[in-house]
């Protein structure tokens, strides 16, 4: 074969960079959540757990936190130990209660220099209200106050009981008696 015939390689063809090829979409494969760092039950774990209660977090926002139990252990540790529950109880009642009371006097504040609107501060102090109302019902509660007097005399009492008594003894004696002769009877 002559040189001149023989066949080159194929030209390599310039890509145009604006003309970029698309894939098909891959949805993004979720991020797996490895298993949470061990935990240890602790004096120390639990007033720490305890005192962000208090501070109105919930079991939801400690579970988020590093180094924390997972809402569902935190959940069946409730369940399961009656002295956790028992302060849990207590901080919710007496500590949630306090920092809703203080988050309502925070939204007062912004109310009055005018950095939050008077209808939305109205709706926020009601609803801090209800909730702290709901954790300690003694103290932020609605007060129900039933007021009445009740006269009770033993005399009263004895004299309509009397009053009763006479009134079946009439009727027995009112009653007529049927009296059967024995004696004609037996003939």
């Amino acid at each position: 074969m002559p040189a001149s015939k023989a066949k080159s390689p194929p030209a390599k063809r310039k890509q145009d960079k604006s003309k970029k090829t698309v894939s098909p979409k891959k949805k993004p494969t979720p991020k797996k959540r490895g298993p949470k760092t061990p935990w240890t039950k602790s004096p120390k774990l639990i007033d720490k757990i305890i005192s962000l209660i208090e501070t109105d977090h919930s079991f939801k926002d400690i579970a988020k936190i590093a180094g924390m139990p997972s809402y569902a252990t935190l959940l069946r540790l409730q369940g399961e130990d009656p002295d956790f529950a028992a302060r849990i109880a207590r901080a919710r009642e007496y500590g949630q209660a306090e920092a809703v009371v203080s988050a309502m006097i925070d939204v007062e504040k912004k109310l009055e220099t005018r950095k939050i609107d008077p209808q939305a501060a109205r709706v926020l102090i009601w609803s801090k209200q209800w909730r702290a109302g709901k954790m300690n019902q003694k103290r932020y509660g609605e007060k129900t106050q039933v007021e009445g007097t009740v006269e009770v005399s033993i005399a009263s009492i004895i004299e309509e009981v009397a009053a009763r008594r006479r009134e079946e003894m009439k009727t027995i004696e009112a009653r007529p008696v049927e009296v059967v002769d024995l004696d004609n009877k037996a003939r």
